[in-house]
């Protein structure tokens, strides 16, 4: 029989298990924590829609695109940084330490290493297999308070990502707002495609198409694919009580269908919903990992305990 400290050593705490922890973890941190996290994400979500819509629909957006772009970049390092705070103040939550955080280290780190990831996610994406990998690197970033060197710092977070793949991976399948992105785009731009492609292509053979494309999607990310069809239909409703006569309705339909620029915002109301548990996640992680060493975990505990005597 399998010790279960052991077992929880060996492959870290199951997947169900440490969402509920994160969810509980946010819902008794202070609403200060949330908003936080909110201040720092929906700055760079909305320039990315007005970005997006500018350079889909206006006839001049060669004009400014450097300078859009340029604001865009700000507007990402920004939210990083403040991902970073928000989960420096989780982890403060947590343990009940208030470790300081310093934060010009912290933009730095977050600035050096974060853009990376624009190239490499999708790359190890599209080869498939390192993609949760990268994912946890990028995500263990985001969540680490530490001010070790360079050089340690990338090696604790390349040994925090390689630890407990099964449930890295199940956390990345369940939550990951990158797979949400692929399915949303894949479900809502690969049909119109094949009809650009050939357009004397059978409906039928289109309904089927996209009935494929949209149960890989689900398959790949159920819990953001699901949240996704949940906002898209809220939208089509809301649009449906316009009459399709308003702006903002010529704006997210064309010729009667969902435009680009609903799929990004599609994309970016489940990102703003998903990605606070998944920082959360794993700001768990981390802080199981690190127990291992330190027992971090049991003076945790120990402090609750003493708390609620």
């Amino acid at each position: 029989m399998v010790n279960k400290k052991t077992f929880d050593q060996q492959r870290g705490r199951a997947t169900t298990t440490l969402i509920d922890e994160s969810e509980q973890l946010l819902r008794s941190a202070p609403a200060g924590v949330l908003c936080l996290y909110f201040a720092a994400s929906i700055p760079f979500t909305a320039g990315l829609v007005f970005f997006w819509t500018i350079m889909v629909r206006s006839n001049h957006s060669i004009w400014f695109a450097a300078a859009a772009a340029l604001v865009l970049s700000l507007l990402f390092v920004w939210m990083k940084i403040g991902q970073n705070l928000y989960c420096c103040r989780l982890s403060q939550h947590l343990t009940g330490r208030r470790d300081a955080v310093d934060i010009l280290r912290a933009a730095c780190v977050q600035t050096a290493i974060h853009p990376t990831g624009i190239l490499t996610l999708p790359i190890c994406l599209a080869i498939a297999l390192p993609y949760g990998w990268a994912c946890a690197f990028y995500q263990h970033a985001t969540a680490l308070n530490s001010r070790a060197s360079d050089s340690k710092l990338l090696l604790e977070l390349r040994q925090q990502a390689m630890q407990w793949p099964l449930q890295n991976h199940a956390v990345t399948w369940l939550l990951s707002p990158a797979l949400t992105i692929v399915g949303v785009c894949a479900v809502m731009i690969m049909p119109p495609l094949m009809r650009l492609i050939n357009p004397a292509t059978p409906l039928a053979l289109q309904v089927a198409t996209s009935m494929i494309f949209i149960v890989i999607a689900v398959l790949g990310s159920p819990v953001g694919m699901l949240m996704s069809a949940n906002f898209a239909v809220t939208m089509l409703l809301l649009l449906s009580q316009t009459g399709g006569d308003s702006a903002i309705a010529s704006v997210l339909l064309q010729n009667g269908a969902p435009s680009s620029t609903f799929a990004v915002i599609v994309c970016c109301l489940a990102y703003l919903c998903m990605d606070p548990i998944v920082k959360a996640c794993y700001v768990l992680r981390g802080h199981h990992i690190r127990s291992d060493v330190t027992a971090d975990d049991l003076h945790t505990r120990l402090r609750q305990i003493r708390a609620g005597s």
